[in-house]
């Protein structure tokens, strides 16, 4: 199964009314009010969080790979 985070943003979005918040910002040619503004930056957030987190999750396993030769040398030097 596959975590997915558009269903929670788009969950939060619509309690939030940004998408209503963006569109009559667009017609009137204003800038978003600061409280529509602080939550969008908070959907950004989140999901460049979870981009990170889903890209470093997938390349986990290229780099904890055991190199052969490297376990059990007991060298130090």
């Amino acid at each position: 199964m596959k975590l997915r985070l558009d269903g929670p943003c788009r969950a939060l979005a619509e309690r939030w009314n940004l998408a209503d918040a963006a569109r009559e910002s667009f017609s009137n040619q204003t800038r978003l009010p600061p409280e529509h503004l602080a939550r969008m930056r908070l959907l950004w957030s989140v999901m460049r969080m979870w981009m990170e987190w889903t890209y470093a999750w997938q390349r986990w396993a290229e780099f904890h790979q055991e190199v052969k030769g490297e376990q059990g040398s007991g060298g130090g030097g």
